[in-house]
């Protein structure tokens, strides 16, 4: 009888270890699936904000076709973002975007009669929406990463992500919190 009880100690040890293992394993995948998701969300986003910003300047191109250099720069950072496809390369192509986005809208303040069409208007508005919605998805997204490079960095996942070549994602950072903010004004309501 007491031949019997060891190897089953030993299966039984061996068992729980596996469960062990593929519990911490599964978990990291989760993880790590909430960062993928939430990064699609923010790459829907700014793929939206590209598009919209397209339609910006399409506006403001009509009324200020001298400012050739300011619709270049957009078109070269709405590049950049579209060809980003990590959060590292992404930040940097936004910074670019929101500045080159901010000097077309600072086109449009001298053409009162642009400011005051009801597209731009609409316009103004969708950006506004979108730059809320890219906020929320951003911070989402850096929740998650904030979540899977403490998990594979801390204790007893830190062995297992070793183990299974888990690799930390980075977080998407804009230049500064109140940069990526844009004003659009309007002028006032007769």
């Amino acid at each position: 009888m007491s031949v019997l009880w060891l190897p089953s100690v030993i299966i039984g040890t061996a068992c729980v270890l596996a469960l062990f293992v593929l519990v911490r394993y599964n978990a990291l995948l989760r993880s790590r699936s909430r960062v993928h998701e939430a990064w699609s969300a923010v790459d829907v986003q700014l793929r939206c904000r590209s598009r919209l910003i397209a339609n910006v300047v399409e506006a403001v191109r009509g009324y200020a076709a001298h400012e050739r250099r300011v619709f270049d720069r957009i078109a070269r950072a709405r590049t950049a973002l579209q060809q980003a496809s990590r959060a590292a390369d992404a930040g940097p192509a936004n910074d670019l975007i929101t500045a080159a986005l901010g000097r077309v809208l600072a086109v449009a303040e001298d053409h009162p009669q642009l400011r005051a069409s009801h597209s731009f208007m609409s316009l103004g508005n969708d950006l506004h929406a979108i730059e809320e919605k890219l906020a929320f998805a951003r911070e989402r997204y850096n929740r998650n990463v904030l979540d899977y490079n403490t998990r594979i960095e801390t204790y007893p996942e830190a062995f297992f992500a070793h183990a299974f070549n888990f690799m930390p994602d980075d977080l998407f950072e804009v230049a500064d919190e109140t940069h990526g903010e844009l004003r659009v004004s309007y002028p006032p309501a007769a």
